[in-house]
């Protein structure tokens, strides 16, 4: 004959596995969450390194630029050039229409600059378009392309841009990131790195996050 206890011991066994199991459960996903947390932090520190590292490695390129001849310069310009029309024909590129304009007023500002004699303020216009340009070519083309990219992209020489419209400013660069504030249309910044179609700016009184690269325009 079976006891009346044996199955309320086994029951009672059956909850304290149940809330072991339940323990567990809760420390692995805190641990998971801890770990990520970790590492996002870790990753924010790495990309503020890189941009200090790049930040004085783009000053002492400037310092240099000051010396370039008009050789250095119309060789530049050239192969910009060549870039320009590359991505241009490329399939698929007329989706950045607006993102090819601006690279091409950076390209014209750096013309223009090389006509009047300023070949170091040329050289420096044209590196920035020549990093547009970059951005842009790397970018998957097509209607059911994935534009997302994991890794963030130092610009060598800060992109001096403005907004084309009013836009937000976010703390990640995807849509649904946490909004920093808003952008007025005509708001100088500066775009010192990019992460898909996404550009790292910052303000002249120093705020700084992620506007999408269609929002803004060549100074």
């Amino acid at each position: 004959m079976v006891s009346c206890e044996d199955p309320q011991r086994e029951i009672a066994r059956l909850q304290q596995l149940l809330e072991l199991i339940d323990s567990l459960i809760y420390n692995n996903a805190a641990d998971k969450e801890a770990a990520i947390s970790m590492l996002r932090a870790r990753q924010q520190n790495q990309n503020k390194l890189l941009r200090e590292t790049t930040s004085q490695a783009a000053r002492a390129e400037v310092k240099l630029r000051r010396f370039a001849t008009e050789t250095d310069a119309a060789s530049l310009l050239a192969e910009v050039e060549v870039a320009m029309d590359q991505l241009r024909a490329t399939p698929g590129a007329e989706q950045f229409n607006t993102q090819k304009m601006q690279a091409q007023r950076i390209l014209d500002s750096a013309s223009n600059a090389f006509v009047q004699g300023d070949y170091g303020l040329s050289v420096e216009l044209a590196t920035q378009a020549r990093q547009f340009i970059d951005m842009l070519a790397g970018l998957p083309m097509g209607s059911g392309a994935d534009r997302r990219m994991t890794s963030e992209v130092p610009f060598t020489v800060a992109i001096n841009v403005r907004m084309k419209v009013d836009g937000n400013l976010r703390r990640q660069p995807r849509p649904n990131a946490a909004v920093l504030g808003v952008l007025q249309k005509a708001t100088p910044i500066f775009a010192r790195a990019y992460q898909g179609e996404w550009l790292w700016v910052q303000t002249e009184n120093g705020n700084s996050g992620w506007v999408l690269s269609s929002l803004v325009e060549a100074r």
